[in-house]
């Protein structure tokens, strides 16, 4: 289980390129996303085990995950290229644009572009 892209805890300072932001879940070494809510409390106490939360082996678990949850992380700040796609399909319009397979499309709205991606109509570029 990977807790994270780089430091942690109440003392975490950002550098170039990162922002500091809570842990909403975590990436398994499979590649699998798995959400906080939807962990095993062995997990939830080996997380805070990492993390070097006190008392994680002992405390009722709704107070493990609130100390998890208000645990500082450091993580990748957006980009611009994280909002460039490559249209997937004949034609895509937006923005007032229109776009043909294969083209570059910058979406900046994250909602917009999971619908497209979970559509098939955008591909993140490089993939």
């Amino acid at each position: 289980m990977d807790v994270g892209a780089g430091d942690t805890g109440q003392d975490a300072q950002p550098s170039a390129g990162e922002v500091v932001g809570q842990l909403a879940g975590v990436q398994r070494h499979d590649g699998t996303v798995v959400e906080l809510k939807d962990m095993s409390e062995a997990e939830l106490r080996q997380l805070a085990d990492a993390l070097e939360i006190a008392g994680a082996d002992h405390h009722p678990l709704g107070q493990v995950i609130e100390a998890i949850q208000a645990e500082e992380v450091l993580v990748p700040a957006a980009s611009d290229q994280d909002h460039i796609y490559l249209v997937n399909r004949e034609l895509l319009e937006h923005d007032g644009e229109r776009y043909a397979f294969g083209d570059q499309v910058v979406i900046e709205d994250e909602t917009a572009a999971a619908a497209l991606l979970a559509l098939g109509a955008i591909v993140r570029e490089g993939e």
